[in-house]
This record gives structure tokens, sequence and C-alpha cells, in this order.
């Protein structure tokens, strides 16, 4: 599997309208791949979860969210991940492009740790082994920090200056 192919296995369950209904679609894809292409997956996933792993993504899932966590911004990148490819490579060049999605999709977006681990989740059932250890594992070379500028949690301005129109839309969360 490339990566076209990961968004392509992707793309068709976008328009779920329930994170139970998009989870199931997935998780049926990725049962019809091989063993091979699961592996694939799984490192192509990585690799778009570190790709996402910026502070100005991370300000916007803050921003949304009145706040994120680690463990939080790693189920919002996830999420972005499962709007597809062109809300994802929108959304890593430029985070404020989110808010061209529902508010409603917005504050799901930290639902998502199962996504995390569905591809090994398929992939164990198959073979009684973890994805980890098999040998088409590629060495990826994760990020230790963000890439980008850091920004401090209690500094409204330098949320709302990243992403103005994200903080525009969930003002009142901030203002409560």
């Amino acid at each position: 599997m490339n990566e076209q192919q990961f968004w392509d296995l992707i793309q068709p369950t976008v328009g779920a309208e329930r994170i139970e209904t998009q989870m199931e679609l997935l998780y049926n894809a990725l049962n019809e791949q091989s063993t091979g292409d699961l592996v694939d997956f799984h490192n192509i996933f990585l690799e778009q979860m570190d790709r996402a792993y910026t502070w100005d993504l991370w300000a916007a899932a803050y921003t949304i969210h009145g706040g994120c966590s680690d463990d939080g911004f790693m189920d919002f990148r996830a999420w972005l991940i499962t709007r597809g490819k062109d809300v994802f490579e929108k959304a890593v060049a430029e985070p404020d492009s989110l808010v061209a999605l529902s508010k409603e999709k917005l504050l799901d977006s930290l639902d998502w740790e199962e996504f995390n681990y569905l591809a090994a989740e398929v992939y164990e059932e198959r073979t009684e082994k973890d994805i980890e250890d098999d040998e088409r594992n590629r060495d990826i070379d994760f990020r230790e920090d963000p890439a980008g500028m850091e920004w401090e949690e209690d500094d409204l301005n330098a949320l709302k200056d990243r992403n103005p129109q994200l903080f525009e839309l969930f003002r009142s969360e901030w203002e409560a």
C-alpha cells in the first residue's frame, strides 16, 4: 500500500455521521487488506501522525476544546486523518482552515483514540501477533517535540493570532 492508497481507503468513510459508523467502515476496509497492506497502512498512519505533530495544530485543538493534553492531541491528529487527505493537508498547512468543518465535527475531534490502534487490532486478530513486531515495519524517526513555534497555554492572544477564525468560532468557550 502506498500513501495514495492509504487515503483512498479512508475517503469513502469520511461522510459517516457517527464515529462508530466510520470506525466500523474503516475496520471492514482494513479487514479486506493483506497483512502486508495492514503494516503499510500502520506505517503511513504513523508518518501522517508525525507530520501533524505541530504547535500550530496543537493550538487549533487547544482552541477548539478549551485545552488539549498530549493524549488528547494524539487523538485529535487521528481524527484529522479520518477527515481525509484534503482536510488533513489543508489543516497541516493552515490549521485555521478547520473552521470550514461543522462545529459539531470539531467538538468530536478528541473522541478518536480507537483509530490510533485500528490497523494493529485487525492485524492482531488475523495473525495473533503484535504489528510492531512485523519485520515490514519501517523505522520511523518521530519528532520528540512538535514542529514550529511553541506557545504558552495561558496566552489567549497567541491562540487568537495563530488561528483567528477558530478562536472566533469558539470565543464563547473562552469567555465563559
